[in-house]
């Protein structure tokens, strides 16, 4: 008999979505606090290293344990799961400009309008 209860588990879409959002706020993080060191000028001229640069690098030597630990194939085939998950999102969803409320006034000023 079928049990009417719907599972709590996590069906593999959610699961990915979930590890998604979990992966880019790690990301962001990262890419958001590298964006704050202090550049340095390189003797070309130009500003230190671009941060794909210096997070690919580091990412890649970070994952190495997990793909020798994964099955042969398994990091390939992640990597083209994402990038085509990566497609998609870029075709389907649109950025749209933010509603931007007016300014509340700040005490001063609404002091000065009653007077």
């Amino acid at each position: 008999m079928n049990d009417p209860t719907p599972s709590m588990e996590p069906d593999d879409l959610e699961r990915t979505v979930a590890a998604l959002i979990d992966l880019g706020a790690h990301l962001s993080q990262m890419v958001e606090h590298m964006s704050r060191a202090p550049s340095r000028v390189l003797p070309n001229g130009a500003h230190g290293v671009p941060i794909p640069g210096v997070l690919g690098p580091l990412l890649v030597d970070t994952l190495r344990p997990l793909e020798q630990r994964s099955a042969p194939g398994s990091m390939g085939d992640a990597a083209s799961l994402l990038e085509e998950i990566a497609s998609v999102l870029a075709q389907e969803i649109y950025l749209v400009p933010h509603d931007v409320a007016a300014p509340r006034p700040n005490r001063g000023e609404r002091r000065r309008r009653r007077g």
